[in-house]
């Protein structure tokens, strides 16, 4: 008797703690969106309830209730805990049902907080539940979940593919609100690779659904997603309105993951009007949001966006700061787009820092990930082998029904035989038994058809609907082929406009060498077909310009070697036609598991730049060296002019005649000097500055040259040198008399400059065809092969070491510039200490009317 008391007390007992807990289970799940902590009280509550009764289906309830509780808090990792609680006891007890529920919320918060590898693990295990199940509304809810995390891993293609899978559930069921979710990812995927026009359509189609259904969360999002594309249509004012609409929605429903996103928008849309401080606030507030909350994408996504900003704005520190937690983020979490976003920008920002190396670590990631982004998986995806494959399985088993229909009819058959065998047996034994035997095998007949028919119509009802089913696919197929055939050819169209060329590449252990990608404009850069460079990577070394093929081989070896970081050198190709192409090469090698080279690279023209380098050298050169003349050579004359001005009006009265003729002689010298150097320094900017004018007409050059010859008389006695000229009268050129004249008097002022005394300077000119020849010739002390070159360059300064005669170098440049003006060329002959000759050519005729003589 006490015995039972007692059990009838623990039952009661335990009858009261299973209606607790129920209560305060029903009650946090009641106040979850409303009064988190309430819900969070209750739910604890019912935890310990359930702990004391050992109830493990409610504990489990509870602890989801927690994790629900802690979720509209927007505290995920206490989310995650009790998620993890509540779904091992769920598999303890065999609830299918809740433990998949529990594992889509884990991966729910998983993808919030940037775990995509854990959270993909946990939909495919609640993906499996859910079939197992038959559960069509959860397995649309994984798909549409899975299709979101692919979306944020870059895997469009598979993003497309799973989110039509639940589009096709959910419209089946005619879950309008769930349909609408899907419709607004799907126009994410299309926003991403740059399909505007068809987001639009699915952003539109969403938004209806959840108007016309009052949904608030919802609303939140397609006014959000509507804001953006008015964004991109450079249609702010719309933008801004649907953004603060957005907004407003987002507060009422505590939604601060949404508010962040919205905030960054409405950041990057201020900061394209140009009003960079009010988007800076708004992307700080969309950062301290995704700080709060630790949404760790949302915090790479602003950071991006600040350290953008601040990089635009000149601030190189909080650029360099911001940028790189981002990438820190964006790298762990395998977010891709990100991680491109942040390789391009601290690319730009090392490159403005002078940290060439970095930046070019930073562009060779850049071009990789944007190249992996738009090629990733996109071939042998939808293969016609495979719908054809399906095909094939789907008519065996309908063969296997058809099969199993003729077994029935066979055994029909079979007992029509039987019955008409009894029938004749029952005849010839008893009249009676005919009777009795055809009201038994009657009836029997009767159900046997009755059950071929229902098997006839259930096996046409399969095949109908195996048909439908297969339709369907090949139709949904139909379409992912046809959206990878488009974004394949997006990728395509971006490669192409890119203006270097890539090459991508493996070297197998045993030396084959296999091609994964050569840009089309090879051709182009190289002149050469691209079938050319798929005999081999060794093709390449063959176009490399000898004096740069060994710098650059050996820089290769030790890249393959790994003593260095990758391989980047500038060198020289070889086009076809004799010209000479500058490439800038930089690769990256690594070594694959199965012991290949993978060599990726990107490679670009800098014929212009060096070009440009050229230019930029000889420009320096001819400042230094005008510099030169006027720091140095003008200042040379105008000392010994004031020097020997000052001796002679200090001690005019203590000289005599010859001193003081002396004195003057040396000033008329160092005057005629200067005057000389400036006439040659005003005739070489005149040159410079195109302003120097050319008027062509037929001169003798006997005169100019017999002129010229009178005007060094004081340089010929002092030396005691004979100039002859041997051009006879009547011998013309056309060309400038003016600058002709000037080339002649410097190249005899030169010739009797670098002759010793008593020595001859010779004149000679010379028709041939339509040129004339002149020349001049001296005794003097020669030039050396290796200074010969650099005669007619003004950064180089000429070294006579057997002449103490010194000069600025600027008559002979001056003598090939006017030479150049007059249509003709400059050169010489010289031998060490027996003289050197001066030649250059002129037209003998006008180039347009002929002899004018």
């Amino acid at each position: 008797m006490l015995m039972a008391l007692i059990s009838m007390n623990l039952m009661g007992q335990q009858s009261h703690q299973l209606d607790s807990v129920q209560y305060y289970n029903s009650r946090s799940a009641k106040n979850r969106s409303s009064n988190q902590d309430k819900a969070l009280s209750d739910a604890h509550r019912a935890i310990e309830i359930a702990k004391a009764g050992h109830l493990n289906k409610h504990l489990a309830d509870a602890y989801r209730n927690a994790g629900n509780a802690h979720y509209y808090k927007s505290e995920f990792d206490s989310a995650i805990a009790y998620y993890k609680k509540a779904e091992p006891l769920y598999e303890l007890i065999s609830d299918t049902t809740s433990r998949a529920k529990t594992l889509n919320n884990l991966a729910i918060f998983y993808k919030i907080t940037g775990n995509y590898d854990q959270a993909l693990e946990m939909h495919q295990e609640a993906l499996e539940l859910k079939m197992k199940l038959a559960d069509k509304k959860g397995l649309a809810i994984t798909y549409n979940n899975m299709g979101e995390i692919f979306k944020e891993l870059a895997f469009y293609d598979k993003a497309l593919d799973y989110l039509f899978k639940s589009l096709d559930i959910k419209e089946e069921l005619n879950d309008s609100i769930s349909t609408a979710y899907t419709l607004n990812n799907i126009g994410n995927i299309f926003k991403v690779v740059g399909k505007n026009e068809r987001a639009g359509d699915y952003y539109r189609k969403a938004y209806q659904i959840f108007h016309n259904r009052d949904f608030l969360k919802g609303v939140s999002v397609s006014l959000n997603n509507l804001g953006e594309l008015y964004a991109a249509a450079n249609q702010s004012d719309k933008a801004i309105d649907y953004y603060n609409r957005s907004v407003e929605t987002k507060k009422a429903l505590k939604d601060k993951k949404g508010l962040a996103v919205t905030y960054n928008n409405i950041g990057q849309l201020y900061f394209k009007q140009g009003r960079e401080q009010e988007g800076i606030n708004y992307y700080k507030k969309a950062y301290g949001i995704s700080k709060e909350i630790g949404h760790q994408k949302g915090i790479a996504e602003s950071a991006i966006a600040l350290g953008d900003s601040y990089f635009d704005r000149g601030n190189l520190s909080l650029a360099k700061k911001y940028l790189t937690e981002a990438l820190g983020i964006a790298e762990k979490r395998s977010l891709l787009q990100l991680s491109l976003n942040a390789y391009t920008t601290l690319a730009s920002l090392s490159e403005a820092q002078g940290a060439f190396e970095k930046a070019y670590g930073y562009r060779t990631k850049q071009t990789i990930l944007n190249d992996s982004l738009f090629n990733r998986q996109l071939r042998d995806q939808i293969s016609e082998l495979q719908m054809k494959y399906e095909i094939e399985q789907k008519e065996k088993e309908n063969k296997s029904l058809r099969k199993e229909r003729s077994i029935l009819q066979l055994e029909a058959d079979k007992q029509r035989n039987l019955r008409n065998q009894v029938f004749i047996v029952a005849l010839i034994i008893v009249m009676a038994g005919i009777i009795i035997a055809f009201v038994i095998f009657h009836r029997k007949n009767k159900r046997i058809k009755k059950k071929l028919k229902s098997i006839n119509e259930e096996l046409e009802q399969r095949v109908n609907s195996r048909t439908k089913e297969l339709k369907k696919e090949i139709e949904h197929r139909k379409r992912i082929e046809q959206e990878l055939v488009n974004i394949n050819n997006e990728y395509k169209r971006v490669v192409s406009s890119v203006p270097d060329f890539l090459w991508s590449g493996r070297i197998t252990p045993e030396g084959e060498h296999v091609h994964l990608h050569i840009s089309d404009n090879i051709e182009q850069l190289t002149g050469r077909p691209k079938k050319y460079f798929l005999k081999g990577f060794d093709q390449w070394n063959t176009i490399v310009h000898p004096d740069d093929k060994e710098r650059m081989e050996e820089s290769f070896k030790k890249a393959m070697k790994g003593e260095a970081d990758g391989f980047s050198e500038e060198y020289r190709i070889l086009k076809p036609d004799g010209g000479v192409v500058w490439l800038y090469d930089r690769e990256t090698i690594t070594r694959e598991k199965d012991g290949s080279l993978r060599f990726d690279s990107i490679v670009t023209d800098i014929t212009s730049r060096k070009e440009m380098e050229e230019q930029l050298r000889e420009a320096n050169a001819t400042k230094d060296k005008f510099l030169s003349i006027i720091a140095h050579d003008l200042k040379v004359p105008f000392n010994a002019i004031m020097g020997f001005s000052e001796l002679l009006n200090e001690n005019f009265d203590d000289l005599d005649d010859d001193e003081k003729k002396s004195y003057a002689k040396n000033i008329i010298s160092a005057s005629e000097s200067a005057y000389k150097l400036l006439e040659n320094l005003l005739e070489w900017s005149r040159a410079q500055t195109g302003r120097l004018e050319i008027r062509p007409e037929l001169i003798d050059l006997s005169v100019l040259a017999n002129n010229s010859i009178k005007v060094m008389k004081s340089g010929m006695k002092e030396k005691d040198i004979k100039i002859r000229s041997h051009i006879k009268f009547g011998t013309t050129a056309w060309a400038d008399e003016n600058t002709i004249n000037t080339v002649i008097r410097n190249l005899l002022s030169n010739a009797i400059k670098f002759t010793p005394d008593k020595g001859k300077i010779e004149l000679n000119a010379e028709t041939k065809g339509e040129q004339v020849i002149v020349s001049v010739a001296d005794t003097g002390s020669g030039i050396a092969e290796d200074q010969i070159p650099n005669l007619f360059r003004i950064d180089k300064k000429v070294d006579n070491e057997n002449s103490n005669e010194e000069g600025t170098g600027l008559g002979l440049i001056l003598c090939k510039e006017f030479v150049a003006h007059n249509g003709g060329e400059i050169w010489l002959e010289s031998e060490k200490g027996k003289g050197t000759t001066f030649y250059f050519s002129l037209p003998a005729k006008s180039p347009l009317k002929g002899d004018h003589s």
